[in-house]
């Protein structure tokens, strides 16, 4: 394929004779807030010419994007959507932009059109720079008018504070006399009034009191938890009795078989025991008849 010049001007591709990738939006994502939370965009490539196109997609900032696919093939009159993810951020409206994509494409030859999509998306590493076209877009965010009144508000209330803090600050001596004077009087004949109807004694006696009696709430209170916890301890104490009562009861219960099997074990041990003793007496017995019958 010979090599095609391209001139970008304003994110867009001036000379392409082929005709080139169709973008929609053309020239710029529109990426509208709130901004705390994820937003998404759509572009939409279109290839209309008659040749094969292979294209990538790239931005400046790519911790901020996540775009999908960020690759692809497209055939004659296809069209493809892709979805550009902005990541949330603290938006400040006062802060420019810079963020920019790029749509990377480049038109396949008779060879490279027979390959799979896998092979032609491998092919980006090894690919000649003349064979490169690209369209580029810029970002713009914008507030939804909720935000942007809500901002207008907030710096409207700034400005009127900063322009009322010097006026607060002048000075108003004899307003300020006069006011504080009135202030004092009224204090004074308030304290004095109540200082004439309350009894001093009063106060210190009912707070007494009512320490006292707290007290001994506190006391009886502690009286009931000692009681309480002894009753537990002599119940916890029955219980383990009990439990061992119940395994005194279990062993009784199975131990009657077991003796009687011994028993009868022991039994059938003595009987074998008397046999081997008769047969014994009766060998003795032959032997000496036997002898005897010998040596007579």
């Amino acid at each position: 394929m010979s090599e095609i010049e391209k001139e970008a001007t304003g994110g867009t591709v001036l000379v392409d004779p082929l005709g080139g990738l169709l973008l929609d939006p053309p020239n710029e994502l529109k990426f509208r807030g709130p901004f705390d939370d994820y937003v998404t965009v759509s572009l939409m490539i279109k290839n209309p010419t008659e040749k094969r196109i292979a294209f990538k997609i790239k931005t400046t900032a790519p911790k901020r994007y996540c775009v999908k696919p960020n690759s692809g093939v497209l055939d004659s009159q296809q069209t493809m959507k892709v979805n550009v993810l902005l990541q949330p951020f603290n938006y400040d409206p006062n802060e420019k932009n810079k963020h920019k994509f790029m749509v990377q494409y480049m038109y396949l030859n008779e060879n490279e059109m027979q390959l799979s999509v896998n092979d032609i998306l491998g092919m980006w590493k090894d690919v000649q720079p003349t064979r490169l076209m690209d369209i580029k877009l810029k970002c713009v965010f914008e507030q939804s008018e909720s935000e942007q009144t809500r901002h207008d508000q907030s710096k409207s209330e700034k400005n009127l504070q900063s322009t009322q803090m010097p006026l607060q600050t002048k000075p108003e001596t004899r307003s300020q006399a006069n006011r504080a004077s009135n202030i004092e009087e009224n204090v004074n004949t308030k304290f004095e009034s109540v200082s004439s109807s309350i009894n001093p004694k009063t106060p210190i006696m009912n707070a007494n009191n009512n320490h006292s009696a707290r007290l001994d709430k506190n006391d009886n209170l502690a009286n009931e938890l000692i009681e309480i916890k002894q009753e537990n301890d002599l119940l916890k104490a029955e219980i383990n009795k009990l439990k061992e009562e119940e395994a005194r009861l279990r062993k009784l219960a199975l131990d009657p078989p077991r003796s009687n099997k011994q028993n009868n074990n022991s039994n059938e041990i003595l009987i074998d025991l008397l046999h081997n003793r008769s047969s014994i007496v009766i060998i003795v017995l032959l032997a000496i008849i036997f002898y005897l019958m010998l040596f007579r």
